[in-house]
């Protein structure tokens, strides 16, 4: 409470420096001010000099050893300006500076953080003040200026950073040095040529050099698309290098097959021509007509699916959720830093279930961490406080507070006490309605925050026991299952193989296993111990022995990878037809699960009553879940568990238990780095609640932000109607036609890419050789992956002209993922990536998007190009595994060109580029 006391004063004496004119605190943040830079970490403090380069649009500081895109920060990049001590830098640092100094500016896509002390109150007022002007006014800027206005910022940047004697001019060797940086393959004669035809200026100082205004000329004669002229002097009537109204209108039937006015010509070329001869006299040249096709028309992103258009009255059991796994952790398992911040970072980024491990405090405050590791801990409170304030910023759909509960009774009430009065009417306490059978949906849910935890089986006495759903005990669980599993499994070898020792090769004679290497998917392989064998043979000399329990349960789950082999996901432990011999019958499965019965912990009722829809309830298996598990009861996975119940035999099961209860998937035991799991199993047996680790920007976490971008990015996305409908048998293995949905073909001709950054760490001088991957993420008769060839030095303006084909069962499922890549001797490079829902894609035959973040530098011109031609065939036909027949028809859809994004790893600073796809 003396906090909120103190940032409402500290906000009331910031009224008194509310200027009449915010221009006042612009030309105070151009002249500069010297502030200190903190950093997480780091106990001394940086003293720097702050500005505003308002022409550049971007934040920057001196002096810097950093390369100039690390010491600035882009005023569109910035999210959010926070005022006092509102960030974990400040937190750990509080009594030390006054919170009237101090501010944090959060910014990028990963919501990193730069945490500020200025001299004097006046001085942070300012600073606030103005830069919260500057965000409000570049939020409702033109995307299209915007775009152009980072380009031309770009060529100055590039232009400065090649003149390296700084004459103000670019002689023929810089200009050579620059294309060679620029990834351009020309030779040099052929970039001589080029060179003499745009120096204009034959007399002077500036002779045999180019000026920036010649520079300009001469990056425009380089990067123009050849294509894309020659596609543009095929629809101009009048043989001039630019279309007319009329002729844009022609283009945009013919090629994009849309339906345009000449009203909404005449606006196309108001808005994207960027000469004012064009303007006046209404056409579009070969620039014009470049960004319009990389604006927000020519984007490959359906713009239908951006904001909110699902059905939002469906139960929530009917919905994919957004959720994240140990969400206070900043980095790996075992002794990363926990971080209010991080919740702060998942709630913007659109997840809408988050995970909470509270702890007994030594002062009587619960505490969130990692339990029994060397993490760091956070309060209870602020981890509420935060969640509170953020919970609905992204979304107004419901958030779930996972609560894994560690503390005794006392400090339960504690915790129910803050959720209580900080999250108010927010917190649900009592059902929307009473008389209803199913969960309540996302529309009724609206701006309520739900508890997940256990629940008193009688809510009239003051505590009570419950069975502990500590995710460590599931971890015990798994690995006497392996133990129990590994005695029948190796004993009793497929056909097919000599025996259970050939079969299971130690980590020494494994290198893939051994180093957790990642397989074609690119998911991390489970790694095998080399105590691995030796376990097993001391679980088969002495069977009836109990298992060594030395240690707390959170100490023993991180030695589980040593017991757990992975058998029953490792294909050496499947028979021909995929299925684990170990796993047997559903009975089996029950032995497996439920191996003994789990300790009791004390729960107390004020704690119990904030738990409404999401009662936390072990899973005994699917029939006992069919008959005793109610809608309002939700069960907990490992990854293990989850991927043995969604096998081939047992998916469909999986399927239908997910119609009714929600399901919660979290990453094993032994991902202690915070790598993920392959959400895309758990999806296709409808699992709503895949949890995922948000630290590591993987592979999984990109197939996660492409789910959920769609949407609205609100965080629930509705599954298929063949997942929802419990008139419907639907097994993820089904390779027929599924019921009520059509089959697609779906055709990429991948035509060219350009301007390709360079991957970090390659050698001086050398010019990338790019190639794509093309992936199908969804159904396992769905995927699939293609490649095209690698072009040899160029990365400038790479040519692959390649079609690829991809037959699919469910496209609503499926996700598309392009990857771009370096061809190199020892080991490919990576470039950038971007992921997309299939049923999101747009056709045409031109599409491009803004950029591609890479893993070095910002390229704002680049770009890739494909065309994207989607087929709806008439079939009937039988599924053989799901008994259904299904007679589906639609149109043949043209084609038409479109620009594909990329995103890349959370540790890479953002780039640009893109791609065309057909």
């Amino acid at each position: 409470m003396d906090q909120v006391v103190k940032g409402l004063t500290a906000t009331k004496r910031r009224l008194k420096f509310a200027f009449a004119n915010v221009q006042e605190c612009i030309d105070v943040m151009i002249g500069g001010t010297d502030m200190l830079k903190l950093r997480s970490g780091k106990k001394t403090p940086y003293k720097r000099t702050f500005f505003l380069d308002l022409e550049g649009g971007r934040i920057r500081w001196e002096p810097s050893v950093k390369a100039l895109d690390k010491s600035r920060i882009l005023i569109d990049s910035i999210d959010e300006v926070r005022e006092g001590h509102q960030s974990d830098v400040f937190r750990l640092r509080r009594g030390l500076y006054s919170p009237n100094c101090c501010l944090s500016i959060v910014y990028g896509s990963q919501q990193e953080q730069l945490d500020l002390v200025a001299p004097s109150e006046l001085k942070a007022s300012q600073w606030i003040l103005g830069l919260k002007s500057l965000v409000k006014k570049s939020a409702g800027s033109d995307k299209v200026h915007k775009r152009q206005n980072a380009r031309d910022q770009w060529l100055k940047e590039t232009f400065e950073a090649a003149d390296k004697n700084g004459d103000g001019t670019l002689s023929l060797d810089e200009i050579l040095k620059l294309m060679n940086k620029l990834n351009v393959g020309l030779g040099s004669s052929q970039v001589r040529r080029l060179f003499l035809a745009s120096d204009t200026d034959t007399e002077g100082d500036s002779a045999n050099a180019l000026d920036f205004e010649e520079f300009q000329n001469f990056y425009k004669t380089v990067s123009t698309r050849t294509e894309l002229y020659y596609l543009m002097m095929r629809y101009s009537t009048s043989g001039e290098e630019y279309l007319t109204v009329e002729d844009l209108q022609t283009f945009l039937q013919t090629e994009q097959m849309m339906v345009v006015t000449w009203g909404d010509c005449e606006r196309i070329i108001r808005r994207y021509e960027p000469t004012s001869t064009g303007q006046q006299d209404m056409w579009l040249g070969i620039d014009g007509l470049t960004q319009y096709l990389v604006g927000p028309e020519g984007d490959i992103f359906n713009p239908d699916h951006k904001p909110v258009h699902q059905d939002m009255d469906h139960p929530l059991s009917h919905y994919f959720i957004n959720s994240s796994h140990n969400t206070y952790l900043s980095g790996d398992q075992l002794q990363s830093k926990s971080s209010v911040d991080m919740y702060i970072k998942a709630l913007k980024l659109g997840c809408r279930c988050v995970e909470i491990d509270c702890w007994n405090g030594s002062d009587g405050e619960p505490v969130v961490y990692h339990g029994h590791t060397l993490t760091s801990k956070v309060k209870f409170y602020e981890v509420v406080v935060a969640i509170n304030k953020y919970a609905f910023v992204t979304s107004p759909y419901p958030v779930i507070l996972s609560i894994e509960n560690h503390c005794g009774v006392d400090q339960q009430l504690t915790m129910a006490k803050y959720m209580q009065q900080i999250f108010r009417e927010k917190l649900l306490m009592e059902r929307i309605d009473p008389n209803s059978r199913h969960l309540p949906s996302p529309e009724q849910l609206k701006y309520k925050i739900l508890i997940k935890n256990q629940k008193l089986e009688e809510e009239d006495i003051e505590e009570g026991w419950v069975t502990d759903e500590d995710e460590a005990d599931e971890m015990e669980d798994e690995h006497k299952a392996f133990c129990k599993s590994s005695l029948r499994s190796f004993s009793d070898p497929p056909e097919g193989t000599r025996s259970g020792s050939a079969r299971l090769r130690t980590a020494g004679s494994d290198p893939d296993l051994r180093t957790g290497a990642k397989d074609n998917s690119g998911f991390v392989r489970r790694a095998r111990s080399p105590s691995a064998s030796s376990t097993l043979k001391k679980s088969q000399d002495a069977p009836n022995k109990k298992a060594n329990t030395v240690g707390t349960p959170r100490e023993r789950q991180f030695s589980l990878p040593s017991a757990r082999l992975s058998a029953t996901l490792n294909p050496r432990s499947f028979g021909s037809k995929g299925r684990s011999r170990s796993l047997g019958t559903e009975d089996d499965m029950q032995d497996i699960i439920d191996l003994q019965p789990r300790r009791k912990v004390k729960l107390a009722r004020a704690l119990s009553q904030l738990v409404v829809y999401t009662k936390s309830v072990r899973f005994r298996g699917f029939c006992d879940s069919q008959a005793n598990v109610k809608w309002w009861e939700m069960s907990s996975f490992s990854e293990g568990k989850a991927q043995r119940c969604s096998i081939e035999r047992r998916a469909s099961r999986f399927v239908m238990h997910n119609r009714k209860q929600l399901s919660r998937i979290y990453p094993a035991g032994y991902r202690i780095d915070s790598s993920n799991y392959n959400p895309q199993e758990m999806w296709n047996c409808g699992c709503q609640i895949v949890a995922l680790n948000y630290q590591k920007e993987d592979k999984a976490m990109q197939l996660n932000r492409a789910r959920f971008r769609v949407n609205g990015n609100c965080g629930y996305v509705l599954k298929p109607a063949a997942m929802r409908d419990d008139h419907f048998h639907f097994n993820p293995y089904c390779k027929g036609i599924v019921y009520n949905v059509a089959p697609v073909v779906l055709s990429l001709k991948m035509i060219s890419g350009q301007q390709f950054p360079k991957p970090k760490g390659v050698e001086k001088g050398e010019i990338i050789d790019p190639y794509v991957i093309v992936e199908i993420i969804g159904l396992p008769s769905d995927c699939a992956v293609e490649r095209t060839k690698v072009v040899d030095d160029n990365g400038f303006n790479p040519v692959w002209n390649e079609t690829f084909t991809f037959n699919m069962v469910m496209p609503e499922l499926a996700l598309i993922r392009f990857v771009v890549m370096d061809k190199d001797v020892v080991s490919d490079d990576y470039i950038g990536q971007a992921t997309f829902p299939v049923s999101s894609l747009l056709e045409g035959t031109l599409r491009q998007y803004d950029y591609l973040q890479t893993l070095q530098c910002i390229v704002p011109t680049a770009a890739v190009q494909a065309i994207v031609t989607f087929t709806w065939r008439e079939k009937e036909s039988r599924c053989q595994r799901c008994l259904c027949t299904s007679s589906n028809a639609g149109p043949f859809r043209d084609s038409r060109l479109r620009i594909i994004p990329f995103l890349a790893e959370y540790f890479a600073s953002s780039g640009r580029a893109k791609f065309q796809v057909k």
